[in-house]
Formats: structure tokens, sequence, C-alpha cells
């Protein structure tokens, strides 16, 4: 399963980052870059801003499920 985390840096976005890597499921972290962030062995970052999220994700690949972290 692929999965797609926006934000990911987060508290509890980070832990579900980690959840999901450790459970083995290809997943790819999508944010801007302002807030440090390593992210786990074997998952993928993209960088982006939200205004650009639609076109990335057209060149880029199809995702299971995509979980949106920003909160306002």
């Amino acid at each position: 399963m692929r999965v797609l985390v926006i934000g990911g840096s987060g508290l509890i976005s980070r832990a579900i980052t980690e959840t999901l890597a450790t459970a083995g499921l290809d997943t790819t972290v999508y944010n801007r870059g302002i807030t440090p962030f390593e992210p786990p062995s074997g998952v993928g970052l993209l960088r982006g801003d939200r205004s650009t999220l639609r076109s990335r994700l057209r060149d880029i690949a199809q995702f299971d499920a995509i979980i949106d972290m920003i909160c306002f």
C-alpha cells in the first residue's frame, strides 16, 4: 500500500509516519520543509506547498491513501 502523509513533521503526524514505515507500508511525506524533519528510513520526502500539491501528485504517482495532517 502506498501512503502519502501531508505535513508529517509535527508531533502526531511524525508518530503516524513512523508507524506506517514500521508496518512496512510504502510511505511518502509531503511538506514545505520549514520544520526540521528527518524521515524514518525508507520514507520518501517531497517538498512543496499545499498550493502545488495537486499538480505535483499528477506528475509523481498514485497513492492508495492520503493522510492530511495540516491543521489550522
